[in-house]
């Protein structure tokens, strides 16, 4: 046995405000330095709608998995210019992600590619479908009870577990953008060049909290 195992494993917690983005166009990555997608990283991801001016939370919650981001200027114009389509997977590589399932499945890269993949996987678990938040690939019915509103932007928060590996967190626009769920003039705004990726980070921490710890990065803009 490995009695050091746990030390090849990190936590990893951020929580930042996008001000200029709405949660539709946001999405979370972690790569290594080849690029290609880190596995079996155990995450809980949310994003939260706000309202312009007054900062409400707009509908529930979104519980979101890790999704391929648009990488290159070539790759961004494409997610924003056509709306494309994921291909049906049942298990995520390195190369593509896919729906989460959200640990009613025991290997974590495997895929629930709609909602009714996610209902069904949380049936087979006994569980209840939460009420606190929708999960990505039922957010259609989110979005037709409050519709997109020019000026929303995102709360991100996200839970990563993951392997002591050189990678990056990549946060940006999702490759397999869904253009409805996006308000026309911020779709139109951004295709004209105008992407607005101004935050601030509420708090961010790897690794365990123990006393005498001084964050120095929460509200830093």
């Amino acid at each position: 046995i490995d009695r050091n195992q746990d030390k090849s494993y990190l936590d990893v917690k951020l929580d930042i405000t996008f001000h200029g983005l709405p949660c539709a166009l946001l999405s979370l990555n972690l790569v290594d330095a080849k690029k290609a997608n880190v596995m079996h990283v155990t995450h809980g991801i949310y994003k939260t709608r706000l309202a312009s001016g007054t900062g409400e939370q707009i509908g529930r919650r979104i519980r979101d998995g890790l999704r391929t981001v648009a990488d290159s200027s070539g790759d961004l114009s494409t997610a924003l210019t056509f709306e494309q389509h994921e291909k049906a997977q049942t298990h995520a590589s390195a190369k593509q992600r896919c729906g989460s399932c959200y640990y009613a499945h025991v290997d974590e890269d495997d895929c629930c590619m709609e909602c009714d993949d996610v209902k069904q996987a949380f049936k087979e678990r006994d569980w209840k479908t939460p009420t606190a938040y929708v999960v990505e690939q039922c957010e259609d019915d989110e979005f037709t009870a409050h519709p997109p509103v020019e000026g929303e932007y995102c709360r991100l928060e996200a839970d990563l577990y993951v392997r002591r590996v050189n990678s990056q967190i990549q946060m940006g626009v999702n490759h397999f953008l869904r253009h409805h769920l996006v308000p026309p003039e911020t779709l139109a705004r951004v295709r004209a060049g105008d992407l607005n990726f101004s935050h601030t980070i509420n708090s961010l921490s790897f690794g365990p909290k123990f006393p005498g710890l001084i964050d120095v990065l929460p509200s830093f803009p």
